[in-house]
């Protein structure tokens, strides 16, 4: 019997099987066309200032915070793919503060970086 491996995006699969620094554009062009990148730069400002002030102490927090400062510098330089793989290891946390303040092209953003 053969293994056998359905996948969406994936940089390797199977047993033994190794990927590093992979970077990966399939997300990130499915969703460009919709994406403004200056205005997600802008709305992901807005969720780290939110962020700061809505923080426990974890330090899961401290680098939700760590990427979303280098998701917002990629968008700033115009690099997609690197602002939504920032975005995806920000994670729910972030996905949540930019629910609670209404920022649309952020959440998009982070709903379709963490594969939604």
């Amino acid at each position: 019997m053969r293994d056998y491996y359905e996948t969406g995006q994936a940089g390797a699969v199977g047993p033994q099987s190794i990927a590093i620094g992979q970077q990966f554009t399939q997300i990130w062009n499915r969703h460009a066309a919709q994406i403004d990148l200056d205005e997600l730069a802008q709305e992901i400002r807005k969720v780290r200032d939110k962020g700061r002030t809505s923080v426990n102490g974890e330090p899961e927090e401290d680098v939700a915070l760590a990427e979303l400062a280098n998701a917002e510098l990629a968008a700033k330089h115009g690099d997609g793919p690197r602002a939504f793989s920032h975005l995806a290891r920000a994670g729910q946390w972030a996905l949540g503060i930019a629910s609670a303040i209404g920022l649309p092209v952020a959440i998009k953003a982070i709903e379709a970086a963490l594969g939604g």
